[in-house]
C-alpha cells in the first residue's frame, strides 16, 4: 500500500507542549502550522515512550523530515534493562527508516533540571548513543532547556515558552528539509559538568553506630534520721 506524504511530521511525548498554572496544556501544532505555513503532522503520547512510538508508527503515512521528540518518561528512576529496551528501540528505528527521509530526535532532558537521579541520565545517554549509530540526528540542545522554565508541577515546560518551543521546531523541521548533514555530528550524550546532579559520596565501609553504654540504676538515698544533740556536762576539774 502506498503511504500518504507529508513534508513535516512530529512524534513525541509531553516535551511537545506546554503548561499553565491551571493544567490546561498548550500544544504546539497550531502555531507550528502557521509558522511552516502547511498542514503538519504532530502525534502527542503524554507519559509515553518507545513502546507508544512503535505504535504510532504503524500508521499510513511517511515524510520528507520527522522530528522525535523524547525525555525519557520510562527512564528517570533506575536504570533501565538495554536488552529489552535496546531491543524496542531497533524496531522504533526499523520503522523511522520506513517512514521519513530523515529523522531528527530532540533529546534534551537531564536529571538535574527535572530534581530526577543518575541513572535518568545513564538512561539517556546509552538512547541518545544508539540512535546516533543507526545514523539518526540527535540533538541535545542542553542550554536551551536549561533556559525554558517548568510549570508549577516540574515536570512539563510553562506556556511562557510557547513561542520559543514552536520556534525552535518549526527552525528546526525547516532547516532539514533545506539541508541535511550527510552524516549528522555526534552531539555530547551526557549534560554539561554544571547540570548534573551532584554525586552521592559513600563510605567502602559504613561505620557502626557504637552501642549505648548500660545504664545502672542507683537505688534511691534513704534519708538518715536526726540524731538529737545532748548537750555535754561539764567536766570535772583535776586537783
Amino acid at each position: 500500500m502506498e503511504l500518504e506524504r507529508r513534508r513535516y511530521g512530529l512524534l513525541g511525548d509531553s516535551s511537545l507542549y506546554t503548561k499553565r498554572g491551571n493544567n490546561k496544556r498548550t500544544h504546539i501544532k497550531p502555531d507550528l502550522q502557521l509558522l511552516l505555513h502547511e498542514e503538519v503532522d504532530v502525534i502527542v503520547c503524554p507519559g509515553g515512550g518507545v513502546k507508544e512510538f512503535i505504535l504510532h508508527l504503524t500508521h499510513p503515512r511517511s515524510y520528507e523530515v520527522l522530528g522525535i521528540s523524547y525525555f525519557g518518561n520510562e527512564h528517570t528512576g533506575v536504570p533501565m534493562d538495554e536488552q529489552h529496551h535496546g531491543q524496542m528501540w531497533a524496531r522504533c528505528f526499523e520503522l523511522l527508516r520506513e517512514k521519513a527521509d530523515y529523522v531528527v530526535f530532540f533529546m534534551g532532558g537531564f536529571a538535574a533540571k527535572y530534581g530526577y537521579f543518575q541513572p535518568y541520565d545513564d538512561n539517556m545517554s546509552k538512547i541518545r548513543n544508539w540512535a546516533y549509530d543507526q545514523g539518526f540526528e540527535v540533538r541535545t540542545d542542553f542550554d536551551q532547556v536549561q533556559s525554558w522554565p517548568l510549570s508549577h508541577d516540574n515536570l512539563h515546560f510553562s506556556r511562557e515558552v510557547h513561542e520559543e518551543l514552536v520556534s525552535y521546531w518549526a527552525s528546526l523541521l525547516q532547516s532539514r528539509v533545506r539541508s541535511r548533514p550527510s552524516r549528522p555530528s555526534r552531539c555530547a550524550s551526557m549534560p554539561p559538568a554544571a547540570m548534573r546532579v551532584p554525586c552521592e559520596v559513600r563510605p567502602l565501609h559504613p561505620p557502626v553506630a557504637a552501642k549505648p553504654a548500660p545504664v545502672r540504676m542507683v537505688p534511691p538515698v534513704r534519708p538518715v534520721a536526726a540524731v538529737p544533740l545532748v548537750p555535754l556536762e561539764p567536766s570535772a576539774t583535776v586537783t
